[in-house]
């Protein structure tokens, strides 16, 4: 689920941080991959089994490691961000990769027939009773439930499994693209196939388990919607201000 605008950007600057300190780790994992000789001194030196004949060769790695480092790391930030203004032309792509759903891969889609009728925590009957008879067709449910969203959006549950969405998902873009494109300059710098080809398995796996984070928790950022919107009793029947016709933004 994508939020408004405003929302959605706070929720990515808290995440910010988290975000470039993964990016960290994948250039240190990309220098390890690329400098196996020099990762293995390193290792036998932090684990008391450094001979002094090493010493020389570690010195003579050490200067081509950094400066690898430094440029992997500038260029995965670089890439970052320019995957934010990607993943904003080409949502419904990015989520469809996330996902692994097309179309309509976003769970907001399926908000009232699938997951709110599913769940023991939703009260389908006061969801219908505040908001009218729901739709069924994914894009009338969507817009519907953005609205939902929208009045219950500062709740605590919702703004937390929202944050751990975005992260997830901001990680596994970020993990999709090292796959697709570090094993590459490992096979052409190394001259190793196995070890490119291992490498890249490694990062798609990786893919793999933050995408299905970040479906669980675009799941439950759903149901947490619904549990909130159904809690909070209306006696005087469907909220006009939730039904209202404006044009709303896909959040999914």
């Amino acid at each position: 689920m994508a939020a408004p605008s405003a929302q959605g950007n706070s929720l990515k600057e808290r995440n910010a941080w988290a975000v470039r300190a993964f990016i960290l780790l994948h250039a240190l994992a990309f220098v390890a991959v690329l400098y196996a000789d020099a990762a293995l001194l390193a290792y036998k030196g932090l684990n008391g089994s450094f001979e002094s004949t090493e010493l020389g060769e570690l010195a003579r790695l050490i200067g081509p490691v950094l400066s690898m480092l430094a440029v992997g790391s500038f260029m995965l930030l670089v890439v970052q961000s320019l995957l934010s203004g990607i993943s904003a032309n080409f949502g419904e792509v990015r989520d469809a990769l996330i996902h692994w759903r097309w179309p309509s891969p976003l769970p907001g889609r399926r908000a009232f027939t699938a997951i709110g009728s599913s769940s023991s925590r939703v009260d389908m009957d006061e969801i219908e009773r505040r908001f009218g008879q729901l739709p069924t067709d994914p894009c009338q449910q969507n817009e519907l439930f953005t609205k939902v969203y929208r009045s219950v959006k500062d709740e605590t549950g919702v703004l937390d499994s929202h944050r751990q969405y975005l992260l997830m998902r901001e990680i596994a873009v970020v993990t999709l693209f090292c796959a697709l494109s570090l094993p590459w300059i490992v096979a052409a710098l190394n001259n190793d196939p196995v070890q490119a080809w291992t490498y890249a398995g490694v990062l798609l796996l990786q893919f793999f388990a933050f995408a299905l984070a970040a479906q669980g928790h675009n799941r439950r950022l759903v149901e947490n919607v619904l549990v909130e919107a159904s809690s909070q009793t209306n006696a005087s029947g469907p909220d006009p201000s939730i039904l209202s016709p404006t044009p709303t933004p896909n959040v999914g």
